[in-house]
């Protein structure tokens, strides 16, 4: 049977899981990125998105940081890059 147009606007939206520095910020930021290409987010939509997933100290980040560093997706994702990847998150767990 074909699908219709109205069909295949109806796909269930993925959900983006939460991160809180336990697991590793690059496997966490490929999620982010196949949910908001998936989704069809925009980029006001993943910065919103990003920050509602931010849980535990990676969450803190939110409260600890000027409001002006983490206005924009790229702002965000360049903090939490330099704060969760590699060494330096091996040394926060």
């Amino acid at each position: 049977m074909p699908v219709t147009a109205a069909a295949s606007q109806h796909r269930q939206k993925l959900k983006l899981q939460t991160f809180d520095c336990t697991g590793f910020f690059e496997t966490f930021w490929a999620h982010v990125v196949t949910c908001a290409e998936y989704n069809r987010w925009r980029t006001a939509d993943q910065l919103a998105h990003l920050k509602a997933a931010l849980t535990g100290d990676a969450g803190q980040v939110l409260w600890y940081t000027d409001p002006v560093a983490v206005d924009s997706l790229s702002k965000l994702t360049t903090l939490l890059r330099s704060r969760f990847i590699g060494s330096r998150q091996a040394d926060k767990m």
